[in-house]
Protein backbone atom coordinates (compact mmCIF):
# COMPACT_ATOMS: atom_id res chain seq x y z
CA UNK A 1 0.00 0.00 0.00
CA UNK A 2 1.10 3.20 -1.22
CA UNK A 3 1.95 5.79 1.81
CA UNK A 4 1.07 9.45 1.61
CA UNK A 5 1.84 12.49 4.43
CA UNK A 6 0.16 15.63 4.64
CA UNK A 7 1.15 18.42 6.32
CA UNK A 8 -1.41 21.11 7.25
CA UNK A 9 -0.80 24.73 7.78
CA UNK A 10 -1.02 25.52 11.80
CA UNK A 11 -4.76 26.80 11.64
CA UNK A 12 -6.92 24.31 13.00
CA UNK A 13 -9.98 25.29 10.64
CA UNK A 14 -7.18 25.03 7.81
CA UNK A 15 -6.56 21.58 9.02
CA UNK A 16 -10.11 20.41 8.89
CA UNK A 17 -10.12 21.28 5.34
CA UNK A 18 -6.95 19.51 4.15
CA UNK A 19 -8.20 16.36 5.67
CA UNK A 20 -10.30 16.65 2.50
CA UNK A 21 -7.32 15.59 0.89
CA UNK A 22 -5.80 13.10 3.62
CA UNK A 23 -9.78 11.44 2.99
CA UNK A 24 -9.75 11.45 -0.81
CA UNK A 25 -5.89 9.91 -0.38
CA UNK A 26 -7.66 6.88 1.97
CA UNK A 27 -10.08 6.54 -0.22
CA UNK A 28 -7.60 6.13 -3.59
CA UNK A 29 -6.07 3.31 -0.93
CA UNK A 30 -3.32 5.18 0.55
CA UNK A 31 -2.31 4.87 3.92
CA UNK A 32 -2.46 8.46 5.19
CA UNK A 33 -0.76 10.71 8.15
CA UNK A 34 -1.34 13.62 8.49
CA UNK A 35 0.87 16.53 10.19
CA UNK A 36 -0.86 19.45 12.35
CA UNK A 37 0.36 20.86 15.03
CA UNK A 38 -3.42 20.05 17.28
CA UNK A 39 -5.64 17.87 15.43
CA UNK A 40 -4.03 14.81 16.79
CA UNK A 41 -6.34 15.96 19.97
CA UNK A 42 -9.14 14.80 17.30
CA UNK A 43 -8.01 11.32 16.25
CA UNK A 44 -11.05 9.89 17.17
CA UNK A 45 -13.13 11.96 15.04
CA UNK A 46 -11.09 10.92 12.16
CA UNK A 47 -10.23 6.80 11.68
CA UNK A 48 -8.65 6.54 8.12
CA UNK A 49 -5.60 8.88 9.05
CA UNK A 50 -3.03 9.00 11.93
CA UNK A 51 -3.31 12.69 12.98
CA UNK A 52 0.49 13.37 13.90
CA UNK A 53 2.44 16.26 15.35
CA UNK A 54 5.12 17.60 13.41
CA UNK A 55 8.60 16.37 13.12
CA UNK A 56 11.26 17.80 14.80
CA UNK A 57 14.14 19.90 12.96
CA UNK A 58 16.26 17.15 13.13
CA UNK A 59 13.61 14.07 12.38
CA UNK A 60 12.07 15.54 8.82
CA UNK A 61 14.47 14.38 6.16
CA UNK A 62 13.75 10.32 8.29
CA UNK A 63 10.37 11.20 8.30
CA UNK A 64 9.33 12.40 4.65
CA UNK A 65 11.42 9.29 3.67
CA UNK A 66 8.72 7.14 4.46
CA UNK A 67 6.14 8.10 2.21
CA UNK A 68 5.53 7.74 -1.63
CA UNK A 69 3.48 11.53 -1.60
CA UNK A 70 4.66 14.62 0.13
CA UNK A 71 1.71 16.87 0.26
CA UNK A 72 2.40 20.43 1.98
CA UNK A 73 0.40 23.27 3.10
CA UNK A 74 2.68 26.17 3.63
CA UNK A 75 2.65 28.65 5.81
CA UNK A 76 5.11 30.78 7.84
CA UNK A 77 6.37 29.25 10.61
CA UNK A 78 10.24 27.87 10.71
CA UNK A 79 9.13 23.96 11.09
CA UNK A 80 6.60 24.49 7.94
CA UNK A 81 9.50 26.26 5.67
CA UNK A 82 12.16 23.39 6.79
CA UNK A 83 9.66 20.69 6.26
CA UNK A 84 9.02 22.09 2.70
CA UNK A 85 12.87 22.72 2.04
CA UNK A 86 13.79 19.47 2.79
CA UNK A 87 11.33 17.78 1.00
CA UNK A 88 12.28 19.54 -2.43
CA UNK A 89 15.87 18.99 -1.81
CA UNK A 90 15.89 14.98 -1.38
CA UNK A 91 12.22 14.05 -2.20
CA UNK A 92 11.36 16.60 -4.97
CA UNK A 93 9.33 14.32 -7.60
CA UNK A 94 6.72 13.44 -4.89
CA UNK A 95 6.60 16.38 -3.19
CA UNK A 96 3.45 18.89 -3.83
CA UNK A 97 3.29 22.38 -2.74
CA UNK A 98 -0.12 23.92 -1.68
CA UNK A 99 -0.57 27.62 -1.16
CA UNK A 100 -4.95 28.38 -1.01
CA UNK A 101 -4.33 31.67 0.99
CA UNK A 102 -3.48 33.06 -2.63
CA UNK A 103 -7.19 32.23 -2.79
CA UNK A 104 -7.66 35.96 -1.17
CA UNK A 105 -6.30 37.43 -3.89
CA UNK A 106 -3.20 38.32 -1.87
CA UNK A 107 -0.93 37.62 -4.46
CA UNK A 108 -0.65 35.86 -7.91
CA UNK A 109 -1.04 31.68 -7.36
CA UNK A 110 1.64 29.69 -6.74
CA UNK A 111 2.94 26.23 -5.81
CA UNK A 112 2.43 23.35 -7.59
CA UNK A 113 -1.48 23.36 -8.27
CA UNK A 114 -2.28 27.34 -8.96
CA UNK A 115 -6.03 27.81 -7.07
CA UNK A 116 -7.94 29.83 -8.39
CA UNK A 117 -9.68 32.79 -6.80
CA UNK A 118 -13.17 31.98 -8.26
CA UNK A 119 -13.74 28.66 -6.56
CA UNK A 120 -13.53 28.17 -2.92
CA UNK A 121 -10.62 26.28 -1.27
CA UNK A 122 -12.88 23.06 -0.95
CA UNK A 123 -13.38 23.17 -4.99
CA UNK A 124 -9.52 24.10 -5.35
CA UNK A 125 -8.61 20.59 -3.11
CA UNK A 126 -10.60 18.46 -4.90
CA UNK A 127 -9.76 19.97 -8.33
CA UNK A 128 -5.98 19.07 -7.17
CA UNK A 129 -7.47 15.45 -6.21
CA UNK A 130 -8.55 14.67 -9.47
CA UNK A 131 -6.61 16.91 -12.06
CA UNK A 132 -3.06 16.66 -10.70
CA UNK A 133 -3.24 13.48 -8.01
CA UNK A 134 -4.82 11.50 -10.29
CA UNK A 135 -7.30 10.08 -7.90
CA UNK A 136 -10.56 8.60 -9.34
CA UNK A 137 -12.74 8.19 -5.86
CA UNK A 138 -13.14 11.76 -5.42
CA UNK A 139 -15.73 13.43 -3.05
CA UNK A 140 -15.71 16.68 -0.84
CA UNK A 141 -15.52 15.62 2.48
CA UNK A 142 -13.05 15.37 5.19
CA UNK A 143 -14.61 11.83 6.58
CA UNK A 144 -15.19 13.03 10.16
CA UNK A 145 -17.37 10.60 12.14
CA UNK A 146 -18.79 11.71 15.47
CA UNK A 147 -17.83 9.40 17.94
CA UNK A 148 -20.14 6.75 18.95
CA UNK A 149 -20.04 7.39 23.10
CA UNK A 150 -21.45 11.11 22.73
CA UNK A 151 -25.13 11.86 22.89
CA UNK A 152 -26.27 13.97 19.63
CA UNK A 153 -28.07 17.92 21.59
CA UNK A 154 -27.05 16.27 24.95
CA UNK A 155 -26.15 20.08 26.25
CA UNK A 156 -29.58 21.77 24.57
CA UNK A 157 -28.67 25.38 25.32
CA UNK A 158 -24.76 25.20 24.74
CA UNK A 159 -23.21 27.16 22.03
CA UNK A 160 -19.65 26.85 20.95
CA UNK A 161 -18.30 29.31 19.06
CA UNK A 162 -14.28 30.54 17.96
CA UNK A 163 -14.61 33.75 16.94
CA UNK A 164 -10.95 34.36 16.11
CA UNK A 165 -7.94 33.45 13.38
CA UNK A 166 -4.68 34.02 12.62
CA UNK A 167 -6.14 36.44 9.80
CA UNK A 168 -8.11 39.26 10.99
CA UNK A 169 -10.44 39.05 8.33
CA UNK A 170 -11.77 35.86 9.38
CA UNK A 171 -12.43 36.99 13.35
CA UNK A 172 -15.66 37.91 13.99
CA UNK A 173 -16.53 41.41 15.41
Amino acid sequence: MKKAAVFCSHGLGDGLIFLIISYNLYRNGYAVDTYHPSLFELQRWFDYTNLKKEPNEDQIEEVLSQYDLIIINSDFRKINKEIKKKAFEKFKSKTFDLHPTTCKGRGKPIGCKRFDFQKTINENLIEFCEKILKLKNVIKDNGIKIPKDLTHRKFLNRVIIHPTSNDPQKNWP
